[in-house]
């Protein structure tokens, strides 16, 4: 009697093969959206603890002046451009409202007219310092928890004051 081979034919091996690469790349897929869905979420936890931690909470506190005085090459000119300047808010108004809504930070309605008040400067100067230099003035009510955005161009300052003239 002839032996008979038992076994797996080119086509059976070739569709067993298809089908394991196809299992393959489909453990691959779900694992990178894992590992996607894992950063995503840490991304946003992050973002979350930033907001929550970097701009301060209700607690009072006093106005505290420091003496840091803003060399004249460096002040704004009154050339900025409103649009810009709204723009350029956008990253603010995770903090403050543009009326007289408290958030983390003060409403920023009428605050060109206040910070002519607040000090000695010019209100210019005041919010440019303000900006650049957060904890030089913390108005009272809030604590001193903004950021520095001293990486902003003189341009950019610019800018965001013509827009901040515009808040009444």
């Amino acid at each position: 009697m002839p032996s008979r081979h038992v076994g797996f034919s080119s086509f059976d091996i070739g569709k067993y093969k298809y089908m394991f690469e196809r299992h393959q790349m489909r453990a691959k897929r779900k694992s990178t959206t894992a590992i996607s869905l894992r950063l995503t979420s840490l991304l946003l936890v992050a973002l979350m603890f930033l907001v929550a931690f970097a701009c301060g909470g209700d607690e009072p506190a006093e106005l505290v002046v420091m003496p840091t005085v803003i060399p004249e090459e460096t002040s704004t000119s009154d050339s900025g451009d409103v649009e810009a300047g709204k723009k350029l808010f956008v990253s603010c108004a995770t903090c403050h409202s543009t009326g007289t809504d408290k958030l983390v930070g003060p409403g920023l309605a009428g605050v060109y007219q206040r910070a002519a008040t607040r000090t000695s400067l010019d209100a210019d100067s005041y919010i440019e310092q303000s900006m650049r230099q957060p904890g030089a003035f913390i108005v009272p009510g809030f604590q001193g928890k903004m950021p520095s955005f001293s990486y902003l161009s003189d341009q950019d300052i610019s800018n965001i004051l013509a827009y901040l003239k515009t808040l009444n």
